[in-house]
């Protein structure tokens, strides 16, 4: 059985090119001239980003945010969520709301890079739980939870800040106010 351990992944020379490397995941990572101040620096620079990873490595680039797709969002977020949304060992219901908030996102859009969902698209995955019938409150709190997925994305760079600023003008449903009669005039018999 394979002895588990959380030691770091040092800086060490690479004899064949003369420069710096620190191998995370069984990927080699350049960092300079061995011994430079500048190395040094991209050493502590990568492990950093490694370790708020959850010592995994952050392969986005400008290029992979453009081609993640809603699907490749929510599977991501799910992943997270699994780990996050759990209490005394036992998932929470939150879990399973998340699922159902999720459903007309992946349907409607799922295939799409999650970078061109904006405001009108938010509005028609509204609009398809409308049709649903559910009740106003749960279609708020279900696009809310949309929001927070595209808001974890911008935090994992997933997804762009500017798509989350848009999600995020879309205003909540509100109770259509019924129309209460006033009285009439009175007339005297």
């Amino acid at each position: 059985m394979p002895r588990l351990t959380h030691k770091v992944p040092s800086y060490r020379l690479h004899r064949a090119t003369g420069r710096a490397v620190v191998t995370l995941n069984g990927h080699d990572h350049y960092l300079g001239t061995h011994g430079s101040p500048e190395s040094h620096e991209a050493y502590r620079r990568v492990l950093q980003e490694w370790l708020a990873n959850n010592r995994q490595h952050s392969t986005t680039s400008e290029a992979d945010t453009s081609r993640s797709t809603i699907n490749d969002l929510v599977v991501a977020f799910w992943h997270h969520a699994e780990s996050y949304y759990v209490k005394g060992g036992q998932p929470t219901r939150e879990l399973q709301a998340l699922r159902y908030s999720f459903r007309p996102l992946v349907d409607l859009y799922g295939d799409i890079p999650a970078n061109v969902f904006g405001p009108r698209r938010l509005k028609s995955v509204r609009q398809q739980m409308i049709d649903s019938n559910l009740a106003r409150t749960l279609i708020n709190k279900r696009v809310v939870r949309i929001r927070h997925v595209f808001k974890w994305g911008v935090e994992n760079e997933l997804v762009t800040s500017s798509v989350l600023d848009g999600l995020r003008a879309v205003a909540p449903l509100i109770p259509i106010p019924t129309f209460i009669p006033l009285p009439g005039p009175r007339f005297a018999t």
